[in-house]
């Protein structure tokens, strides 16, 4: 995932991802996958702050790596997204209701889906903030 497919940018040391896929395989238990993920829909493109066929395409290809890493080592992945609504709140002044549908609407999906064994509920990254004490930045 760190290919220039993938990212533009490669890691300068890749010596984390590397312990993280070792110490799964050690366990024989899933590689664990945090993604970074929009807190909401472009509101200049959008009203409606709620998954649509982006999302769906982003699951579906998500899922494809899944099975393909599947086929060479059978627990796969388990991916968790990581939405930054609070600095979204913050820094672009989007209203909280619309973070919280637009999480509330990522869940669904997953669960009609029925992925919940490959994707973890998405995580607000709001606790994170709170707990660093960061929310004045």
């Amino acid at each position: 995932m760190t290919s220039w497919r993938f990212c533009k940018q490669r890691p300068d040391e890749q010596a984390d991802f590397k312990k993280t896929i070792l110490d799964s395989l050690k366990e024989k238990r899933p590689i664990s996958v945090l993604i970074g993920h929009a807190p909401n829909k472009n509101l200049n493109n959008c009203q409606a702050s709620q998954v649509d066929w982006a999302e769906l395409f982003s699951l579906s290809q998500l899922a494809l790596l899944n099975k393909k890493i599947k086929q060479i080592y059978a627990p796969g992945l388990k991916i968790k997204f990581l939405l930054d609504d609070l600095r979204a709140e913050k820094a672009n002044g989007i209203p909280r209701e619309k973070t919280l549908s637009y999480l509330r609407s990522l869940e669904a999906l997953i669960q009609a889906l029925n992925l919940e064994h490959f994707f973890d509920k998405p995580v607000s990254l709001r606790e994170l903030y709170q707990t660093f004490e960061t929310e004045s930045f």
